[in-house]
């Protein structure tokens, strides 16, 4: 889902010609919607055993990654308990997102920014701009923690960071030195 909604957002594909295309993506969407409140139902039911509280920081991987792929299709509709559980975790990336690695924050600050709350977006690219390295030969760049997980792997990171800047930053100057940085490490 999440891929087919990059290739939407990149202009490759037009998924919404495909009447067969857009029947699964429906299906997935409704499908990680009802996943999604499933888990906050669990969260609910620990919470009313005591276990723990709705203020705490629930936001795992599963939650942010599932507030980034459904970012890019903000204008199908949700309600019920779908709507609830998406609000939460949104309410949550508004609060935790700067306990999350790099890799979380740039899919958070993505989710954040086409679900319109924007003012939070703004502290996030102040905060990932005042972490960068800068210099003209590397561009600009994080010391990352790495590891062997998809959300800690250099490049990976590092593409996401672009379109971070490109889209909620709207930053040509940035997006420009963090290819150079793709690009030297590249070389």
């Amino acid at each position: 889902m999440e891929g087919m909604g990059h290739l939407n957002e990149l202009g490759v594909d037009d998924i919404k010609s495909d009447a067969k295309v857009q029947k699964m993506l429906n299906r997935a969407i409704v499908f990680i919607d009802q996943r999604i409140a499933e888990q906050y139902e669990e969260l609910l039911r620990l919470v009313k055993k005591g276990k723990t509280t709705l203020e705490s920081d629930h936001l795992n991987n599963m939650a942010i990654h599932y507030l980034y792929a459904r970012s890019f299709f903000t204008n199908q509709q949700m309600d019920g308990n779908p709507k609830i559980a998406h609000d939460y975790y949104l309410g949550q990336a508004e609060k935790y997102w700067l306990k999350k690695g790099m890799y979380q924050e740039g899919m958070l600050a993505l989710a954040l920014h086409r679900n319109d709350k924007k003012s939070v977006t703004k502290d996030m690219i102040k905060s990932l701009k005042e972490r960068s390295l800068n210099n003209d030969e590397m561009g600009m760049y994080w010391k990352y923690d790495r590891g062997y997980y998809w959300y800690q792997l250099p490049i990976e990171t590092h593409a996401l960071m672009i379109e971070v800047f490109d889209e909620v930053a709207n930053d040509s100057k940035a997006v420009d030195d963090l290819k150079v940085w793709l690009l030297k490490t590249k070389q």
